[in-house]
């Protein structure tokens, strides 16, 4: 008997690549083989119909376009071990190369404004581990990944470590020279890097594990829910750090080396956007400066 689609994707992945592969890689592949349980027909009735159609189903479902490659890439490399294998003629291997992928479009993240950063800071009373994370990725701009791997050894002084960062669970170094940094603090998030148990993660539940993203996120949408707020991943947290220092006149070079960035150009694009309390300034120093010249006239 023949395999269908989805069954030689979950053959390939546990027969091919299971042992040569992180868990992580494995977690990821398994979830873009899921997206192809609906897949019962014979594996060599596979077509590009088909493929596209599910390309188009993901983006209608709200599948980002990242994890829509991601799929496709997984049904790529099994495609072509079937042709290999030979389970499928040659002209599959090509399939997945002919999908045409959906317009991206721009994500927004956005900032809190002043208003509802001191709202959030009011409600962080610092002796919850998880509140503690909160209050230090609003006070530093750093990576969620780059605070969850801090050890309390990467602080020093005034000064903390980043060489680190917590990718699904995994410790890696940091991919880059510029994300290897190391930054500051201001007395508020020294004083949160010092609070705390005192083990060895900066960052810790009460039985000594790591905080893990996961966790954290559940208890930043419960907190915000408290609040009356409208949920948002915490990466806002870190843009919000980087418009404010913006607002407070920190330059845009400065800014990206204490982000991590190796461009403080993406910094600007990517982070610091104009609200509308800026707008109302800007317009105020334009009435200013009309009613300058406007009295000089009369004067004159």
């Amino acid at each position: 008997m023949k395999n269908t689609f989805f069954e030689w994707l979950e053959l390939w992945l546990n027969t091919y690549k299971k042992y040569t592969i992180k868990p992580s890689t494995y977690a990821r592949y398994e979830f873009c083989i899921a997206h192809f349980a609906d897949a019962e027909f014979p594996l060599d009735e596979i077509n590009l119909v088909y493929l596209q159609s599910k390309v188009n189903e993901w983006h209608m479902e709200g599948l980002s376009r990242s994890s829509i490659r991601q799929c496709i890439v997984c049904a790529r490399e099994a495609i072509r071990k079937a042709v290999v294998c030979g389970q499928l003629d040659t002209g599959a291997a090509a399939l997945c190369d002919l999908l045409e992928l959906p317009r991206s479009e721009p994500r927004t993240v956005g900032a809190y404004s002043p208003f509802e950063v001191r709202r959030i800071s009011e409600r962080l009373t610092l002796f919850d581990e998880h509140e503690r994370l909160f209050a230090f990725l609003l006070y530093t701009g750093v990576r969620v990944g780059e605070a969850l791997a801090l050890r309390r050894s990467d602080l020093r002084g005034h000064d903390i470590t980043i060489a680190r960062t917590d990718y699904r669970g995994e410790l890696q170094t940091v991919k880059t020279s510029s994300g290897a940094r190391v930054i500051p603090l201001s007395s508020a998030a020294l004083a949160v890097a010092r609070s705390g148990s005192g083990s060895e993660w900066l960052f810790e539940r009460g039985d000594g594990r790591r905080l893990d993203y996961r966790g954290a996120l559940r208890h930043w949408h419960k907190l915000l829910d408290e609040l009356n707020m409208e949920r948002s991943g915490l990466h806002k947290l870190r843009h919000t750090y980087a418009s404010q220092a913006i607002r407070c006149g920190i330059s845009p070079v400065v800014l990206a080396r204490l982000l991590g960035h190796s461009d403080s150009s993406f910094t600007l694009r990517q982070y610091c956007a104009a609200d509308y309390s800026d707008l109302r300034q800007a317009a105020a120093v334009f009435g200013y400066g009309m009613s300058s010249s406007s009295s000089s006239a009369e004067t004159g």
